[in-house]
């Protein structure tokens, strides 16, 4: 795949020619699906991305709904959400047969296939001790909500044997941030979330894109599904809604349904510096920090001005981290002017580092002249640090 990128004028460059009175930023790009045919992404601020089909100008919204799956096989949302993948990489097979396919591979309502549910229910009722017959109610579970639909391991396997040339297929649970859609979105990967749309009832869906409403409020783009507002979702994506919480831990514990499931198909290898990750092998430089907002990672050769969230990650052995954040950058030894965040001595020109929020490099005491950048009085030759927040404020 070779993404051909394209920046749209910025409305700021506009507004300094006289054409216009708002800031914002649009960047998209364009790329060719497995078939030919051509997708665009389109992202308009860090938060709001859109993704095309074609030359349509309305956003993509999904290929296949629930309606076109075998009525044989009903809880066919993982075989629909798992085609609307393919049909977006262009790898769509023809035919309606292909359902029998897709429902087969994923085992759809066969889903207690492959677990020792009786161990498993045994397992899980040691943490439910005195709920009379526990195991006979697991069990019951098991084989009515959790034998409806696919699983999670089924989806993610059947896709795996499904991806597009050059791509495999992702998933990871149990991290609920927007990033970690936004991320697979702006790269123009959809991914999939399992939410929670009924009591006991687990659905498979594309996300295609997520925007601002007319409230201001973020909201996730569903493929052929009401678009919900990111409070509305994350509480549908943890799965709170699943019944009773001996109920959620049958699924996730027995059955191993996770919350905050999402599955997406991406590159194998590749992914540059900052880019979301969460594997090592994703990564160009073959580290990944998994905390949120973090991303790949120089692996001890990072060079000064590339992201870093921890010392060993640069060739300086200085990553310089403003307080309460996860991510700097890596800094020559002595690089850092008074006030920039830091998290080391060595990276400030005055060797001298207060780490806390709002500091920053400082003088060493008796050095600061007036107005220069200083915590505490002492750093002052005047003796006195006058403060404009809790933290900092200049030598008088």
């Amino acid at each position: 795949m070779n993404p051909i990128r394209s920046n749209i004028v910025s409305m700021s460059l506009l507004a300094a020619l006289g054409l216009c009175a708002v800031t914002a930023f649009a960047d998209e790009f364009t790329f060719k699906a497995q078939n030919g045919t051509m997708r665009r992404v389109q992202r308009l601020a860090p938060d709001v991305v859109n993704q095309y089909m074609g030359g349509s100008t309305v956003p993509w919204n999904g290929t296949y709904v629930q309606g076109n799956t075998d009525p044989l096989f009903p809880n066919g949302c993982g075989a629909v959400a798992g085609r609307n993948l393919l049909s977006w990489n262009g790898m769509d097979p023809p035919g309606d047969g292909v359902w029998r396919t897709f429902e087969a591979d994923m085992a759809i309502n066969k889903a207690a296939k492959g677990i020792d549910v009786p161990l498993g229910c045994t397992a899980l009722c040691l943490k439910f001790v005195g709920m009379p017959g526990c195991t006979v109610a697991c069990m019951a579970l098991v084989m009515d909500a959790g034998n409806k639909g696919a699983r999670q391991s089924g989806f993610v396997n059947a896709m795996a044997r499904w991806a597009p040339p050059g791509k495999k297929m992702f998933f990871h649970a149990h991290r609920n941030s927007p990033e970690v859609i936004l991320s697979a979105l702006r790269e123009g990967n959809p991914p999939v979330a399992v939410i929670n749309t009924a009591p006991k009832v687990n659905h498979f869906v594309v996300v295609t894109g997520m925007y601002k409403d007319s409230a201001g409020r973020l909201t996730v783009r569903l493929a052929n599904n009401a678009n919900l507002d990111w409070a509305t979702f994350e509480r549908k994506w943890s799965r709170i809604d699943f019944g009773n919480n001996f109920e959620r831990s049958v699924m996730d514990e027995v059955v191993g349904e996770k919350p905050y499931f999402l599955a997406w198909y991406s590159k194998a290898m590749g992914r540059d510096l900052g880019k979301y990750c969460m594997a090592h092998h994703e990564c160009l430089s073959g580290l990944c920090d998994t905390r949120p907002g973090a991303g790949c990672v120089p692996n001890r050769n990072g060079t000064t001005g590339q992201i870093c969230t921890d010392h060993a990650q640069c060739t300086s052995r200085i990553c310089s981290v403003a307080p309460g954040s996860v991510v700097g950058a890596c800094a020559l030894p002595g690089s850092l002017n008074l006030g920039q965040p830091c998290n080391a001595h060595e990276a400030c020109r005055t060797r001298r580092c207060d780490n806390r929020q709002w500091a920053g490099c400082v003088n060493q005491d008796g050095q600061g002249a007036t107005n220069d950048f200083c915590t505490t009085h002492q750093q002052c030759r005047s003796g006195a640090c006058l403060l404009n927040n809790p933290i900092s404020g200049k030598c008088r």
